[in-house]
């Protein structure tokens, strides 16, 4: 059994907002405020019973015309669910010949407040009333007493479909209300039962680890939680033999001289200040406790890492996280009542050596009778799992866009492309934008000349710059699509075209054929391909010859007076291949990465600015484009 999709409507910033979980282990990632929390925050609403946070206004999402009276509604369609596996509580989930189940959360105002807002808004529209009497009305409501929140179970229509929401609800930008009824089972499922299916499913919510040694180790942490549901399970026999042990603490500790010493000072100093007459005799008595609940306290756990053990207190802020996580999973396993777990981990990354990272996640995934949902903002986690697994939320206006990086994707391409990430371990997954490109020199100077020509950097128009060898250009950009990831893809790449009269470089401009082919047959408004003629380093350097013969002269690239006078020469030349070749033995002399940052130490010292080649101008006129 799984969530298959989770649909959110009018909750904080899922205005309305509909996730698929295509697999049993998914991988939320997203900026801050993006909408990550708030997603575990639905899913503990809808399915945790233990999660009672009441709602306010501040919930709703922002929006919204008079919030106060829509609904705020959380969906959860589950798939695989059988019955006969999910034992007492599971049968009331009502799976349908499918095996798919419904459970849906309703907060809205009391049938009382819902007949007054009908009531409001039909002498709204008679020209009785005011919208600012209807806003009077809603602000005057308390959510302690004018609302409920209902649960129920059963096929509901889709909530993410305004058509079945006015139904239910009503329009209420136009005030059009439907008539106030009693609740239809076949628009709002059956709340009978809802709360007990609810408790086959235990959901484990483990936060980000911002204060761990409160959250394990504290009075209310992980560790003292657990072990007061253990000692419900104490033997009767040990408890007595407990209570005779912690007696006999207690009357040794009352029976030190040294203890009853400060007793009688206590009762000296009280007969001086008030006098024999009020005189009070004072006795040291022990605190200690003969309750198993209150005995506990004292309870901790020990961590032996093989080469010492110390109390978890003493171990670092990492290994707090993990044991933090590791005992919410041990509490979740002792749970009988439940069959089914959803974990939900938010930025395990905290914390956490970027190793830990990646093994955690590998090592949590694939468990049965378990769903895992983690959210992240780390690159290492995202490189432990497939690209089908992932999904990305991003805020846009008042909602949130949810993109889901393979969608419409053919299963040959997907293992191609998550291939080629997992050998390369690229950020483009957290990028607002992207900008490809395929080799050193165009990563080291191409951000440099971005900065020069805008004064802006690259990371202030959020563009991440990914190097990307060039014959996966295709593979990624099917990325960003309007199904998939619909943020802005820049590529900057060479067409190669052979520039030789003996056609020396003809398997060179076949393939920047293909590339040029495969680029400019993807049709889409996010991908915005750029190409060079030859060479990034040809097109670039022939729109500066001057600076090139600069350096040669300042012997940066060769020492011997006839090879620069040799290569100045064909610098100077009115043919084509005489130039390009040129600058290649110059370029390949030093390698293509030193000579990009011989050439930008060297603009940087002299305060040179390059002139842009076309093909670049036209890409960075793109790229500081509103869109």
């Amino acid at each position: 059994m799984r969530i298959e999709e989770i649909t959110i409507r009018n909750y904080r910033n899922f205005r309305n907002g509909k996730i698929e979980f295509k697999n049993s282990d998914s991988v939320v990632l997203g900026e801050n405020g993006s909408g990550k929390t708030n997603l575990f925050r639905a899913i503990r609403l809808l399915l945790d019973n233990k999660y009672n946070v009441k709602f306010r206004k501040e919930d709703y999402s922002v929006d919204l015309k008079f919030p106060k009276a829509h609904w705020i509604i959380i969906q959860a369609k589950l798939c695989d669910v059988k019955s006969e596996d999910l034992g007492a509580f599971g049968c009331k989930l009502n799976p349908d010949d499918d095996n798919n189940a419904w459970i849906t959360l309703f907060f809205r105002p009391v049938y009382e407040e819902r007949v007054i807002i009908k009531n409001l808004c039909d002498l709204i529209i008679d020209g009785q009333k005011s919208e600012e009497d209807l806003e009077e009305h809603l602000d005057s409501m308390d959510f302690r007493t004018d609302y409920e929140l209902i649960k129920t179970v059963g096929e509901t229509p889709d909530y993410s479909n305004d058509e079945n929401y006015n139904n239910l609800v009503g329009d209420l930008s136009t005030l059009q209300l439907p008539e106030i009824e009693d609740d239809d089972a076949k628009k709002m499922g059956n709340s009978r039962g809802a709360y007990d299916a609810i408790r086959s499913i235990n959901v484990i919510f483990v936060p980000a680890g911002r204060n761990p040694y409160d959250e394990v180790t504290g009075t209310s942490g992980v560790i003292k939680t657990l072990m007061s549901k253990q000692a419900n399970k104490v033997k009767k026999a040990d408890l007595k033999t407990l209570r005779d042990n912690l007696a006999i603490v207690g009357n040794t500790i009352e029976s030190f001289v040294e203890f009853s010493e400060i007793a009688e000072q206590v009762t000296n100093k009280y007969q001086e200040a008030l006098g024999e007459l009020n005189a009070r005799q004072a006795n040291i008595s022990s605190l200690i406790s003969d309750e198993v609940n209150d005995a506990i306290k004292y309870l901790g756990l020990n961590i032996d890492d093989g080469t010492t053990e110390l109390p978890l207190g003493n171990r670092s802020l990492g290994e707090h996280s993990i044991f933090h996580l590791v005992l919410k999973m041990v509490a979740g396993e002792n749970d009988d009542k439940s069959k089914f777990t959803m974990l939900l981990i938010e930025e395990p990354e905290v914390h956490l050596h970027t190793h830990l990272q990646r093994t955690l996640f590998i090592r949590l995934q694939g468990k049965k009778d378990m769903q895992l949902i983690l959210s992240t903002h780390s690159n290492n986690i995202s490189y432990a799992t497939q690209i089908s697994k992932m999904i990305i939320l991003e805020q846009k206006e008042n909602n949130v866009d949810v993109y889901y990086p393979t969608k419409n994707v053919t299963p040959e391409n997907i293992v191609k492309t998550e291939r080629y990430l997992d050998a390369n371990r690229t950020p483009l997954l957290f990028a607002k934008q992207v900008l490809l490109v395929e080799g050193d020199a165009e990563a080291i100077v191409v951000p440099w000349l971005f900065y020069k020509d805008t004064k802006f950097t690259l990371d202030e128009h959020c563009i991440s710059l990914v190097k990307v060898d060039s014959a996966f250009f295709d593979k990624i950009a099917i990325l960003f699509h309007e199904d998939r990831i619909r943020r802005n893809c820049y590529i900057l790449t060479d067409k190669d075209t052979d520039f030789t009269k003996d056609k020396k470089r003809s398997r060179a401009e076949r393939l920047g054929k293909t590339r040029h082919e495969n680029l400019t047959k993807i049709k889409n408004n996010l991908i915005y391909p750029f190409f060079a003629e030859n060479t990034f380093e040809i097109q670039l350097m022939d729109k500066n010859i001057d600076t090139l013969k600069k350096i040669l002269n300042e012997k940066l690239i060769y020492t011997e007076d006839s090879k620069i006078s040799e290569i100045t020469n064909s610098l100077d030349s009115t043919d084509d291949e005489d130039r390009y070749k040129a600058i290649m033995k110059c370029v390949n002399y030093v390698g293509k990465g030193w000579f990009a940052i011989l050439l930008v130490d060297y603009c940087e010292k002299n305060s040179v600015k390059l002139s842009l080649p076309e093909y670049i101008e036209n890409a960075f006129k793109e790229m500081r484009a509103e869109k």
